[in-house]
């Protein structure tokens, strides 16, 4: 095959491969509008507050989901980086030198692929959040993160709240 047909070939799959290890769109997180299915139809306590202080925060996913969407997306990166660098590499040279192209790309190639893939899974995970610093009826201060889904904007300081909770999780939403 020729080194003009091996490059035209391996461009294309560098971009179908990197572009693989992104995500286009995220879920609906949980925020002040989005409950899970094992929220729902249980009691949850409810607390009248008082927004002290908001400010946009990044949350990173760190569920068990989100550690091996990581670890796969950086295997499919190492592996495609590394047959694609060696492709590249075993266009360079000839003879001994040819071979020291091919595994320095093979091994140049893994390295990249693993941190575009890394970068991808990043990006795919980290969702903007608000942190809400609240006072509730008796005078104490209570510290909430929860993300934002699209189209959510953080409460502002002063705005009546309810501190909304149970089952290990707690979130803010607006007073009614």
């Amino acid at each position: 095959m020729s080194s003009r047909l091996k490059l035209i070939l391996t461009v294309p799959a560098l971009a179908v491969l990197l572009g693989a290890c992104t995500t286009q769109t995220q879920p609906l997180q949980n925020g002040a509008s989005v409950y899970r299915s094992s929220e729902s139809q249980g009691a949850l306590y409810t607390s009248t507050c008082r927004i002290e202080s908001a400010r946009y925060v990044a949350v990173i996913g760190d569920s068990v989901q989100d550690r091996n969407r990581a670890a796969a997306t950086t295997g499919v990166g190492v592996v495609a980086g590394a047959l694609i660098g060696r492709a590249i590499g075993s266009e360079i040279g000839k003879g001994r030198g040819n071979e020291l192209a091919r595994n320095l790309g093979t091994i140049a190639g893994g390295v990249v692929g693993a941190n575009t893939a890394q970068a991808a899974t990043q990006r795919a995970t980290t969702r903007q959040g608000v942190e809400y610093l609240v006072r509730l009826e008796d005078g104490r201060q209570r510290v909430i993160v929860q993300n934002l889904n699209d189209g959510e904007a953080a409460m502002r300081p002063g705005a009546g709240c309810q501190l909304v909770g149970g089952r290990g999780q707690d979130r803010i939403i607006p007073a009614v």
